[in-house]
């Protein structure tokens, strides 16, 4: 019987993801991958009427833990699509099986990207010696480590961002590599644009306009780097791309309680509180979007994954 198999268990890695406790939008879906095979595992001699049911509902419930990042949306999508191919043929035990499969191949894939685009970065920015990042990316991590390893970075500044403080791992995991790094305020990031080469920005979504949704302080950070002439990559995957026009994708606001408790905000008379997750980064503060497939202008990233 799997870990994540029983109700309570389920419960928990939901809130996980949706506390923010898992970062990063690849983290994300090999996260929620886990949680859909850990419960294929743990059910395969469920009658199969009912293994399906569970099954979709714990697709809603993941869907709906993060529902603006479109690393999960497409995951989760991908794996409706193999319940809805199989059809009523299969056994439960066969379509547990299946479904266990298709996840841990997802997973697998975004593990095997994340390497790949390390090594587009290192091929594509052998003049980027110090790097400029804000909140946490696993994908820009490896390409800073990978960089790291051909040219000798001289440093790396890690913007942290509000009000979950994300940025943290980010300095710490890029430190361990061996590299300098500086750890500041997303508010700071004129203070250090001037002496960075290059801005690594990750992605949560990728719209066909070239236009990406990343953590909120990205957008004025691509415009403080346009201001001083400083090139954008954003590392990111082609399962991040999205149909929907950006205004129709929406942006998840979090909970107002991350910026102040309720008890005091009751206190404040006429204060109210915006606590969006996202911000949009015109197609044209970008330089380049680097993918698994290699770095492109923001509007030709190809838009179908391996899985």
């Amino acid at each position: 019987m799997s870990d994540i198999s029983n109700e309570l268990d389920r419960e928990v890695s939901l809130a996980r993801i949706a506390n923010l406790e898992v970062q990063g939008a690849d983290r994300i879906l090999r996260y929620a991958m886990k949680v859909i095979s850990s419960y294929c595992r743990g059910a395969v001699s469920a009658d199969r009427n009912e293994f399906t049911r569970e099954l979709l509902k714990l697709c809603t419930s993941l869907q709906q833990t993060r529902p603006t990042c479109a690393a999960l949306l497409n995951g989760i999508e991908s794996i409706q699509r193999v319940v809805g191919a199989l059809g009523d043929q299969r056994l439960s035990v066969d379509l547990a099986r299946a479904v266990d499969t298709h996840a841990q191949k997802i997973a697998q894939y975004s593990l095997r990207a994340r390497g790949t685009i390390a090594k587009h970065t290192t091929r594509l920015c052998q003049d980027a010696k110090t790097i400029l990042t804000l909140c946490s990316s696993g994908t820009v991590i490896s390409a800073i480590e990978e960089l790291h390893k051909s040219i000798g970075l001289q440093g790396v500044v890690v913007l942290e961002t509000r009000p979950r403080f994300q940025g943290w791992k980010t300095a710490r995991l890029i430190a361990s590599c061996g590299i300098p790094v500086t750890l500041s305020l997303d508010s700071l990031a004129s203070k250090y644009i001037v002496s960075a080469d290059a801005v690594f920005l990750g992605a949560d979504a990728v719209f066909a306009d070239g236009s990406i949704l990343n953590k909120v302080g990205s957008y004025q950070l691509a415009l403080l780097a346009s201001l001083f002439e400083k090139s954008v990559y954003v590392l990111t995957t082609t399962y991040k791309a999205v149909l929907l026009a950006p205004q129709e994708f929406g942006i998840e606001q979090r909970p107002t309680s991350e910026i102040i408790p309720q008890r005091r905000l009751d206190k404040m008379r006429g204060v109210s509180v915006r606590n969006p997750a996202y911000d949009l980064v015109p197609a044209a503060l970008i330089r380049s979007i680097i993918c698994e497939k290699g770095g492109f202008p923001p509007c030709e990233i190809p838009r179908t994954a391996e899985w």
